[in-house]
Protein backbone atom coordinates (compact mmCIF):
# COMPACT_ATOMS: atom_id res chain seq x y z
CA UNK A 1 0.00 0.00 0.00
CA UNK A 2 2.66 2.57 1.17
CA UNK A 3 4.67 1.27 -2.36
CA UNK A 4 1.70 2.31 -4.35
CA UNK A 5 1.03 5.99 -2.85
CA UNK A 6 4.53 6.32 -3.52
CA UNK A 7 3.92 5.38 -6.97
CA UNK A 8 1.32 8.16 -7.08
CA UNK A 9 3.32 10.65 -5.85
CA UNK A 10 6.01 10.43 -8.55
CA UNK A 11 3.41 10.50 -10.93
CA UNK A 12 4.70 8.54 -13.52
CA UNK A 13 2.70 9.69 -16.52
CA UNK A 14 0.55 6.32 -16.50
CA UNK A 15 -2.34 5.76 -13.97
CA UNK A 16 -2.55 2.14 -14.73
CA UNK A 17 1.65 1.91 -13.01
CA UNK A 18 -0.15 1.94 -9.44
CA UNK A 19 -2.44 -1.13 -10.86
CA UNK A 20 0.67 -3.21 -11.63
CA UNK A 21 2.43 -2.49 -8.26
CA UNK A 22 -0.41 -3.51 -6.73
CA UNK A 23 -0.83 -6.89 -8.99
CA UNK A 24 3.03 -7.84 -9.08
CA UNK A 25 4.06 -7.49 -5.52
CA UNK A 26 1.90 -10.32 -3.99
CA UNK A 27 2.91 -12.28 -7.10
CA UNK A 28 6.60 -11.84 -5.59
CA UNK A 29 5.12 -12.91 -1.71
CA UNK A 30 3.38 -16.26 -3.12
CA UNK A 31 6.42 -18.54 -2.99
CA UNK A 32 7.78 -17.60 0.24
CA UNK A 33 4.19 -18.39 1.90
CA UNK A 34 4.01 -21.79 -0.11
CA UNK A 35 7.38 -22.02 1.02
CA UNK A 36 7.39 -21.20 5.15
CA UNK A 37 3.03 -20.89 5.79
CA UNK A 38 3.16 -24.41 7.42
CA UNK A 39 0.00 -26.08 8.07
CA UNK A 40 -0.90 -26.74 11.63
CA UNK A 41 -0.57 -29.60 13.18
CA UNK A 42 -3.92 -30.10 15.08
CA UNK A 43 -5.33 -30.41 11.29
CA UNK A 44 -2.59 -32.58 9.98
CA UNK A 45 -3.47 -35.16 12.72
CA UNK A 46 -7.11 -34.47 11.98
CA UNK A 47 -6.19 -35.39 7.95
CA UNK A 48 -3.85 -38.19 8.95
CA UNK A 49 -7.04 -39.55 10.99
CA UNK A 50 -10.07 -42.18 9.15
CA UNK A 51 -11.58 -38.97 8.42
CA UNK A 52 -10.37 -37.12 5.16
CA UNK A 53 -12.49 -34.11 5.54
CA UNK A 54 -15.72 -32.58 6.86
CA UNK A 55 -19.30 -32.44 5.01
CA UNK A 56 -19.79 -29.37 3.10
CA UNK A 57 -21.49 -26.92 5.91
CA UNK A 58 -20.03 -28.59 8.53
CA UNK A 59 -18.37 -25.68 9.97
CA UNK A 60 -21.49 -23.81 10.34
CA UNK A 61 -22.19 -26.53 13.23
CA UNK A 62 -18.71 -26.39 15.12
CA UNK A 63 -19.49 -23.35 17.02
CA UNK A 64 -22.51 -21.77 17.80
CA UNK A 65 -24.05 -19.52 15.23
CA UNK A 66 -24.35 -16.13 17.84
CA UNK A 67 -20.23 -17.25 17.83
CA UNK A 68 -20.17 -16.99 13.65
CA UNK A 69 -22.48 -13.90 13.34
CA UNK A 70 -20.43 -12.18 15.74
CA UNK A 71 -17.40 -12.80 14.38
CA UNK A 72 -18.97 -11.46 11.09
CA UNK A 73 -19.87 -8.45 12.45
CA UNK A 74 -16.30 -8.23 13.41
CA UNK A 75 -14.97 -8.28 10.39
CA UNK A 76 -17.62 -6.59 8.40
CA UNK A 77 -17.63 -2.84 10.27
CA UNK A 78 -13.40 -3.13 10.92
CA UNK A 79 -13.16 -3.97 7.33
CA UNK A 80 -15.68 -1.12 6.40
CA UNK A 81 -13.59 1.48 7.78
CA UNK A 82 -10.43 0.29 6.68
CA UNK A 83 -10.89 0.22 3.20
CA UNK A 84 -13.16 3.60 3.57
CA UNK A 85 -9.63 5.21 4.34
CA UNK A 86 -7.74 2.94 1.90
CA UNK A 87 -9.91 4.44 -1.23
CA UNK A 88 -11.00 7.95 0.19
CA UNK A 89 -8.38 9.27 2.37
CA UNK A 90 -6.12 11.11 -0.12
CA UNK A 91 -9.31 12.79 -1.71
CA UNK A 92 -10.56 13.67 2.01
CA UNK A 93 -7.36 15.66 2.37
CA UNK A 94 -7.72 17.18 -1.04
CA UNK A 95 -10.95 18.39 0.04
CA UNK A 96 -9.82 19.66 3.41
CA UNK A 97 -7.54 21.98 1.99
CA UNK A 98 -3.90 19.85 1.60
CA UNK A 99 -1.94 19.20 -1.39
CA UNK A 100 -1.82 16.27 -3.23
CA UNK A 101 1.23 15.54 -1.78
CA UNK A 102 0.72 16.17 1.73
CA UNK A 103 -2.38 13.91 1.05
CA UNK A 104 -0.53 11.21 -0.30
CA UNK A 105 2.24 11.41 2.28
CA UNK A 106 -0.84 10.93 4.92
CA UNK A 107 -1.40 7.57 2.76
CA UNK A 108 2.20 6.69 2.78
CA UNK A 109 1.91 7.13 6.68
CA UNK A 110 -1.31 4.75 6.98
CA UNK A 111 -0.07 1.66 5.38
CA UNK A 112 3.51 2.01 6.76
CA UNK A 113 1.08 2.32 10.64
CA UNK A 114 -0.79 -0.63 9.39
CA UNK A 115 2.35 -2.85 9.15
CA UNK A 116 3.22 -1.96 12.62
CA UNK A 117 0.62 -2.36 14.05
CA UNK A 118 -0.02 -5.52 12.73
CA UNK A 119 2.96 -6.71 14.42
CA UNK A 120 2.90 -4.77 17.36
CA UNK A 121 -1.09 -5.99 18.09
CA UNK A 122 -0.30 -9.51 16.69
CA UNK A 123 2.58 -9.83 20.05
CA UNK A 124 0.60 -8.06 22.17
CA UNK A 125 -2.23 -10.64 22.06
CA UNK A 126 0.08 -13.39 22.61
CA UNK A 127 1.92 -11.98 25.51
CA UNK A 128 -0.20 -9.47 27.16
CA UNK A 129 -4.42 -9.17 27.53
CA UNK A 130 -5.75 -9.70 24.89
CA UNK A 131 -9.12 -7.61 26.55
CA UNK A 132 -7.30 -4.29 27.01
CA UNK A 133 -5.70 -4.49 23.60
CA UNK A 134 -9.02 -4.80 21.95
CA UNK A 135 -9.96 -1.71 24.08
CA UNK A 136 -6.90 0.37 22.69
CA UNK A 137 -7.26 -0.75 19.26
CA UNK A 138 -10.84 0.07 18.61
CA UNK A 139 -10.13 3.38 21.08
CA UNK A 140 -7.27 4.13 18.52
CA UNK A 141 -9.29 3.91 15.76
CA UNK A 142 -11.87 6.13 16.91
CA UNK A 143 -9.03 8.89 18.05
CA UNK A 144 -7.48 8.58 14.72
CA UNK A 145 -10.24 9.07 12.52
CA UNK A 146 -11.32 12.19 14.78
CA UNK A 147 -7.44 13.47 13.75
CA UNK A 148 -8.11 13.11 10.29
CA UNK A 149 -11.86 14.60 10.32
CA UNK A 150 -10.88 17.12 13.07
CA UNK A 151 -7.45 18.40 12.74
CA UNK A 152 -6.33 21.37 10.82
CA UNK A 153 -2.17 21.13 10.82
CA UNK A 154 -0.87 18.82 8.49
CA UNK A 155 1.47 17.67 11.34
CA UNK A 156 -1.37 16.73 13.36
CA UNK A 157 -2.83 15.04 10.22
CA UNK A 158 0.29 13.25 9.54
CA UNK A 159 -0.25 11.78 13.07
CA UNK A 160 -4.34 11.04 12.91
CA UNK A 161 -2.98 9.31 9.54
CA UNK A 162 -0.51 6.90 11.11
CA UNK A 163 -2.70 6.19 14.13
CA UNK A 164 -5.52 5.53 12.15
CA UNK A 165 -3.22 2.67 9.91
CA UNK A 166 -1.51 1.54 13.07
CA UNK A 167 -4.70 0.57 15.02
CA UNK A 168 -7.30 -0.44 11.73
CA UNK A 169 -4.96 -2.27 9.70
CA UNK A 170 -3.53 -3.91 13.23
CA UNK A 171 -7.05 -4.62 14.24
CA UNK A 172 -8.22 -6.27 11.20
CA UNK A 173 -5.02 -8.52 11.43
CA UNK A 174 -6.15 -9.32 15.32
CA UNK A 175 -9.47 -10.84 13.71
CA UNK A 176 -7.08 -12.80 11.30
CA UNK A 177 -5.09 -14.37 14.17
CA UNK A 178 -8.51 -14.40 16.65
CA UNK A 179 -11.05 -16.73 14.12
CA UNK A 180 -8.93 -19.78 13.34
CA UNK A 181 -8.80 -20.38 17.09
CA UNK A 182 -13.25 -20.04 17.28
CA UNK A 183 -13.34 -23.37 14.88
CA UNK A 184 -12.39 -26.72 15.37
CA UNK A 185 -9.21 -27.83 13.41
CA UNK A 186 -10.93 -29.76 10.41
CA UNK A 187 -13.05 -27.04 9.47
CA UNK A 188 -11.20 -23.59 10.69
CA UNK A 189 -10.02 -22.64 7.21
CA UNK A 190 -13.56 -22.58 5.45
CA UNK A 191 -15.03 -21.14 8.89
CA UNK A 192 -12.06 -18.38 8.73
CA UNK A 193 -12.52 -18.46 5.21
CA UNK A 194 -16.25 -17.38 5.36
CA UNK A 195 -15.89 -14.59 7.53
CA UNK A 196 -12.87 -13.01 5.36
CA UNK A 197 -16.13 -13.04 2.73
CA UNK A 198 -18.31 -11.10 4.79
CA UNK A 199 -15.77 -8.35 5.95
CA UNK A 200 -15.26 -8.39 2.09
CA UNK A 201 -18.80 -7.16 1.69
CA UNK A 202 -17.90 -3.80 4.42
CA UNK A 203 -14.98 -3.66 2.47
CA UNK A 204 -17.65 -2.44 -0.26
CA UNK A 205 -19.65 -0.86 1.87
CA UNK A 206 -16.88 1.56 3.32
CA UNK A 207 -16.35 3.45 0.16
CA UNK A 208 -19.86 3.31 -0.97
CA UNK A 209 -20.55 5.15 2.59
CA UNK A 210 -17.72 7.57 2.05
CA UNK A 211 -19.04 8.30 -1.52
CA UNK A 212 -22.43 8.61 -0.48
CA UNK A 213 -21.41 11.54 2.68
CA UNK A 214 -19.53 13.39 0.09
CA UNK A 215 -22.17 13.14 -2.70
CA UNK A 216 -24.38 14.77 -0.08
CA UNK A 217 -22.32 17.55 0.53
CA UNK A 218 -20.97 16.08 3.77
CA UNK A 219 -16.96 16.82 4.46
CA UNK A 220 -14.55 14.44 6.49
CA UNK A 221 -15.76 15.36 10.17
CA UNK A 222 -19.53 14.18 8.96
CA UNK A 223 -17.76 11.03 7.57
CA UNK A 224 -16.14 10.45 10.95
CA UNK A 225 -19.67 10.67 12.88
CA UNK A 226 -21.05 7.87 10.09
CA UNK A 227 -18.47 5.21 10.82
CA UNK A 228 -18.57 5.70 14.75
CA UNK A 229 -21.66 3.33 15.32
CA UNK A 230 -19.55 0.64 13.13
CA UNK A 231 -16.32 0.73 14.94
CA UNK A 232 -18.36 0.65 17.92
CA UNK A 233 -20.48 -2.30 17.03
CA UNK A 234 -16.81 -4.31 16.03
CA UNK A 235 -15.07 -3.49 19.12
CA UNK A 236 -18.16 -5.09 21.47
CA UNK A 237 -18.15 -7.96 18.61
CA UNK A 238 -14.53 -8.55 19.57
CA UNK A 239 -14.75 -8.37 23.13
CA UNK A 240 -17.74 -10.84 23.34
CA UNK A 241 -15.48 -13.36 21.11
CA UNK A 242 -12.08 -13.13 22.88
CA UNK A 243 -14.84 -14.51 25.94
CA UNK A 244 -15.79 -17.78 23.81
CA UNK A 245 -12.15 -18.71 22.25
CA UNK A 246 -10.88 -22.10 23.10
CA UNK A 247 -8.35 -22.19 25.46
CA UNK A 248 -4.82 -22.99 23.75
CA UNK A 249 -3.02 -25.98 25.27
CA UNK A 250 0.40 -25.20 27.46
CA UNK A 251 1.96 -27.63 25.24
CA UNK A 252 0.75 -25.66 22.03
CA UNK A 253 3.31 -23.55 20.01
CA UNK A 254 3.25 -20.88 17.67
CA UNK A 255 3.71 -22.89 14.85
CA UNK A 256 -0.17 -24.89 15.59
CA UNK A 257 -1.88 -21.78 17.23
CA UNK A 258 -1.92 -18.18 15.34
CA UNK A 259 -2.29 -16.01 18.39
CA UNK A 260 -2.50 -17.55 22.19
CA UNK A 261 -2.79 -15.91 25.55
Amino acid sequence: GALAAVVGLLDVGRWQTVFYVGGLAPLLVAPLLGRYLAETAGFLRKRGGTQAGSPRGAWLGAIPLSTTLLLWLGYFFTLTVMYMLLNWLPSLLVGQGFSRGQAVGVQILFNLGGGIGSVLFGLLMDRWRPRLTVLAIYLGILLGLAGLGLAKAYPLVALAGFAAGLFVVGGQLVLYALAPQLYPAAVRATGTGAAVAVGRLGAMAGPLLAGQVLALGGGAATLVVATTPAVLVAAGAVLALLQRRAPVPAATTHAEAPGHA
